[in-house]
């Protein structure tokens, strides 16, 4: 059985020990409930994701890449290349530098909305996604449509993984 716990502050000759000699009380400080406290957060929450079914893990994880597929989205359109470079496949494995990655070039995209994720397994998704873009040199005809985004988890992480002309049998679900 536990000893019975006072809240405030110990007196000197306890303050060392934690229990006094009166009782075997111990004192709980101001310190230990933060500590505690932060402790209770974190197993509530380990608590929460170890009791979710398997859907909600699932839905929470295809959320995740939703998120993902936004964010990679928005720093293509905003030219960002460093940061779509940050969810790239290629980035994650190490196939393609930066540089490298940049060289590639293209399209002035005006328009990406993610419509919606479409599991294929666990580490494989397609991402839907309406885009309007320019092809530079073509003048200011705009193209729009929607398009298959491939995304594979790698280490627990969802990362965009197009396929070229050349991967398409290790591309095809």
């Amino acid at each position: 059985m536990w000893p019975p716990l006072r809240i405030g502050q110990p007196d000197a000759q306890t303050a060392s020990t934690g229990t006094s000699s009166m009782g075997g009380i111990m004192w709980v400080t101001q310190g230990s409930r933060m500590r505690f406290g932060r402790i209770a957060v974190l197993l509530a929450a380990l608590l929460l994701v170890a009791c979710a079914s398997p859907e909600q893990r699932r839905a929470a994880d295809l959320e995740a890449l939703r998120a993902r597929a936004q964010a990679f989205w928005a720093a293509r359109m905003a030219g960002d290349v460093i940061k779509a470079y940050e969810y790239e496949k290629v980035k994650a494995t190490g196939k393609a530098s930066l540089s490298a990655y940049a060289r590639k070039g293209g399209l002035v995209y005006k328009k990406a909305e993610v419509r919606r994720v479409e599991p294929k397994s666990d580490t494989v998704a397609i991402v839907k996604v309406y885009i309007e873009y320019l092809l530079p040199g073509m003048g200011q005809h705009l193209i729009k449509g929607e398009i298959d985004d491939r995304w594979e988890k790698l280490d627990g992480q969802w990362y965009h993984a197009p396929c070229s002309l050349l991967d398409r049998k290790r591309c095809t679900p």
